[in-house]
C-alpha cells in the first residue's frame, strides 16, 4: 500500500495560521501549575544541573545521577542563560511538548487530511498525558518526540515510493533519533523492536511473493529464518531469555501492588478510549 501526500498543495499561510492556532491552544493546556514546588524525580536533574554548572559532575547528594546527562546539561544551560529558577526549566517542556504538537498535526495534514490532523492534534494537544509531561522536568517529552520521529521515519520508509537520497536521509535521521532516544532512556529498545516487528510483518507478504521468482531473494529468506532460528536456540541455551524475562519481571518498591505490570494497567486506567479502539 502507497499512501500519497494528501495536503501537498496546503497554502503556506494557511497552514501557518492552523499552526499559530494550535500551537497557542497547547502552550495554555500546559501552561497551569509551573510554579509549583519540584517533584521528587525533577531534583534529579536540578541538583545535577547546579552540581554540573559548579565543578562539572552530576553529583546528587553522595552518589552522581547520570542517567539522560545531555538532558542535564540542557538543564544546566537554561540554568545559565536564564535563570537558577523551576518555572523557567519547566517552559522549555512546555515548548517541546507544544512543538511536538504541530508535528503530528503537519504531518497528519500533509499525510491525509484537514479533519484527521485537526483531530490527532486536538486529542494529543489536551491528553491528560501528554500535558503532564510537557510540564514536568524530565527528559520524557524529548524521548517521546524522538520516538515519534523513528515510527515515522519507518512508516516513510515502508509506506512511500522513495528515492535513494531520500531513503539514506530518512535512515540517517532514524539511527540519530534511536541513539538520541536510548540515551535517555535504555527501554527505547523495547518500543523500537515493537516498531520493526510491524516493519517486519508489513514487508513480510511482499517479501516472500518476491522470493517465489527469484532464487537470491529465496535463498537469503531462507538463511535469515535458520539464523534466527540459531539465535533463539542459542539465547535459550545459554540463558539469556531467561535472564532477559527476569529483567522484564523486576519491579522497584515503588511499583506497589501493580508490580511489573505497573504500568500496563496506567495505560488502562489512563487511557481507556484508546484500550476501547483495539480489536
Amino acid at each position: 500500500m502507497s499512501i500519497d501526500r494528501k495536503g501537498s498543495g496546503i497554502p503556506a499561510v494557511t497552514l501557518a495560521l492552523e499552526c499559530a492556532v494550535l500551537f497557542s491552544i497547547s502552550v495554555v493546556a500546559r501552561s497551569l501549575y509551573l510554579d509549583q514546588e519540584p517533584i521528587h524525580d525533577e531534583l534529579y536533574h536540578l541538583l545535577a544541573a547546579r552540581s554540573w554548572l559548579d565543578n562539572g559532575s552530576f553529583a546528587v547528594g553522595d552518589g552522581e545521577y547520570t542517567r539522560g546527562s545531555l538532558y542535564t546539561m540542557f538543564v544546566a544551560t537554561i540554568y545559565r542563560i536564564f535563570a537558577d529558577d523551576v518555572t523557567i526549566v519547566r517552559w522549555s517542556s512546555v515548548v517541546v511538548g507544544s512543538l511536538w504538537v504541530l508535528a503530528v498535526f503537519v504531518w497528519s495534514r500533509y499525510k491525509f487530511d484537514r479533519t484527521i490532523a485537526w483531530t490527532a492534534a486536538l486529542l494529543f494537544s489536551l491528553a491528560p498525558g501528554a500535558v503532564f509531561l510537557s510540564q514536568y522536568i524530565r527528559f520524557y517529552v524529548l524521548h517521546g518526540v524522538l520516538f515519534w520521529l523513528v515510527a515515522v521515519g519507518i512508516f516513510e520508509l515502508l509506506e512511500r515510493s522513495l528515492t535513494p537520497k531520500e531513503r539514506a536521509i530518512i535512515g540517517g535521521g532514524i539511527v540519530l533519533c534511536v541513539s538520541a532516544a536510548t540515551h535517555l532512556q535504555l527501554t527505547t529498545v523495547v518500543g523500537i523492536a515493537g516498531i520493526f516487528m510491524y516493519g517486519a510483518f508489513r514487508s513480510l507478504p511482499d517479501i516472500v511473493k518476491r522470493s517465489t521468482t527469484s532464487l537470491y531473494l529465496r535463498r537469503a529468506l531462507i538463511g535469515f529464518v535458520v539464523a534466527s532460528a540459531v539465535g533463539v536456540a542459542l539465547m535459550l541455551y545459554l540463558g539469556i531469555v531467561s535472564e532477559i524475562i527476569e529483567i522484564y519481571r523486576w519491579a522497584p518498591a515503588w511499583a506497589g501492588r501493580g508490580g511489573f505490570l505497573r504500568y500496563h494497567w496506567m495505560l488502562v486506567e489512563q487511557y481507556p478510549l484508546f484500550w476501547g479502539l483495539l480489536p
